[in-house]
């Protein structure tokens, strides 16, 4: 009988322990590689992420100071800058064309392209004879356009509280963009609080009165969400956006009246009207313009420089005129050079630069009728009141009118405007800041006049 040993099945089951311990050895390498590959992969999706954070406010910061009026290399500096240090970027390279080289805005000297190269080291993932470091790249384009529906007001100052304020019952309706550049606190479009360290509100409303508007862009806050309204009443939605960037002023490159640019340099001293009268004035330079009991004032087409004393009118007094402009500035301006006023700057005033100034005040049942000076190769187009900047008389309107009250532009930069009445105002307010007083409803129309844009700065790539 032949015997049969086991023996010969033993290599067999070492072959198979041998095998499970390749094939083991091989799994793990694999899921250590895919572990490698997860974390190096999270690293660098976290990287590009951080690099486009970077790259979007570059390009932002970059347009921004290109809108106000900065040389495109303090705007590639800026864009450095954001990139390196504010977010935290300092081995990154920053390469910011102005304008851009690509995309769909190539060309274009209202936009920046910045592109953003940081290196990132990996871990895990090296291959043989090849670094451990990656560059992670990301692109971003910003520049500036026109909003689509017209500013009916501007309230530049970021440091005004509030920048906009409704006192009493009246209400403001608004047909076009308000925009606030104050920076308070308050509540956002959610009713949720502002936390930015400013104080007070940027809009602020009381009593009955509500903003009615197509849209409102505020840097800050408002302290009743509930009095922000849609302009078209049918339609429930806020038109209140908060955590706006600040808008720049759109005259900032508005020159002064000189008689290079249609100021006339005849002196007419100053003028005093009362009782009843209808009194017709030529454009010239006036110390002041004081109009009062029924005195009916037209003024012929061209530019009106009030130096020193200001405009006032009461009663029932009227001031009536088409394609005008007045100038409101100091008692030391020069019409034939321009000089004090073409020093201003856009900083704000600190003194009055040894000028004495009037305020425009038109209170009462006074009533103006104005259309803006038109000329369009004038730098003046479109405007019917300008205000030195560094002028800050207030700024007393009430439209007690019921249509076509004022038309174009009124530009004071740093003088504070007080709106009143149940008038409409066809006109574009641009001024430090602005209170609706009264009880009546005072209605901005901006529809098809002939006023300035406001830019806003958008990321667009």
């Amino acid at each position: 009988m032949k015997l049969v040993s086991n023996r010969s099945h033993r290599p067999t089951a070492n072959r198979r322990r041998g095998t499970i311990l390749v094939v083991t050895a091989i799994v793990l390498t694999a899921l250590v590689a895919l572990l490698g590959l997860t974390i190096d992969g999270g690293q660098l999706m976290t990287a590009h992420r951080q690099a486009q954070n970077a790259a979007d406010s570059a390009a932002t910061a970059a347009a921004m100071d290109m809108l106000s009026g900065q040389s495109n290399a303090t705007a590639i500096a800026t864009a450095t800058t954001f990139v390196q240090q504010h977010n935290a970027l300092a081995s990154a390279t920053v390469t910011t064309s102005i304008p851009p080289v690509s995309g769909a805005h190539q060309g274009n000297s209202n936009f920046a392209e910045v592109i953003v190269s940081y290196p990132v080291s990996t871990r895990f993932i090296k291959v043989p004879g090849v670094t451990g470091t990656h560059a992670v790249t990301a692109r971003a384009v910003a520049g500036w356009e026109g909003v689509s529906v017209a500013a009916g007001v501007i309230a530049l100052d970021p440091n005004a509280r509030p920048g906009l304020a409704l006192v009493g019952n009246g209400s403001l309706r608004v047909n076009g963009t308000v925009v606030v550049n104050s920076n308070g606190g308050g509540l956002n479009q959610y009713g949720q609080p502002i936390n930015n360290g400013g104080s007070g509100n940027a809009i602020t409303t009381a009593g009955n009165g509500n903003l009615y508007a197509r849209d409102v862009e505020s840097t800050g806050g408002v302290n009743n969400i509930s009095k922000i309204k849609n302009y078209d009443t049918s339609n429930p939605q806020s038109p209140l956006h908060t955590g706006a960037i600040a808008q720049p002023d759109p005259y900032q490159f508005l020159p002064s009246p000189t008689t290079n640019n249609g100021a006339v340099a005849t002196n007419y001293g100053a003028i005093k009207l009362s009782g009843n009268a209808n009194v017709t004035l030529n454009p010239g330079v006036y110390t002041s313009m004081e109009v009062s009991a029924n005195v009916n004032v037209t003024l012929n087409p061209g530019v009106y420089v009030i130096a020193g004393g200001g405009l006032t009118m009461t009663g029932n007094a009227t001031l009536t005129g088409s394609n005008v402009m007045i100038y409101n500035t100091g008692n030391n301006y020069n019409v034939n050079t321009g000089l004090p006023d073409s020093g201003d700057g856009a900083a704000s005033p600190s003194d009055s630069g040894g000028a004495t100034f009037g305020a425009v005040s038109i209170t009462g049942n006074a009533l103006v009728n104005l259309t803006p000076f038109t000329n369009a190769s004038s730098p003046f187009d479109g405007i019917v009141f300008y205000q030195r900047r560094i002028n800050t008389k207030p700024m007393k309107l009430a439209g007690n009118g019921s249509s076509d009250v004022l038309t174009g532009s009124v530009y004071a930069k740093w003088a504070p405007l007080d709106l009143s009445g149940n008038g409409t105002f066809n006109a574009q307010f641009v001024v430090k800041n602005v209170t609706i007083t009264g009880n009546g409803t005072l209605t901005i129309d901006t529809t098809n006049e002939h006023i300035a844009k406001s830019d806003l700065v958008y990321l667009v790539e």
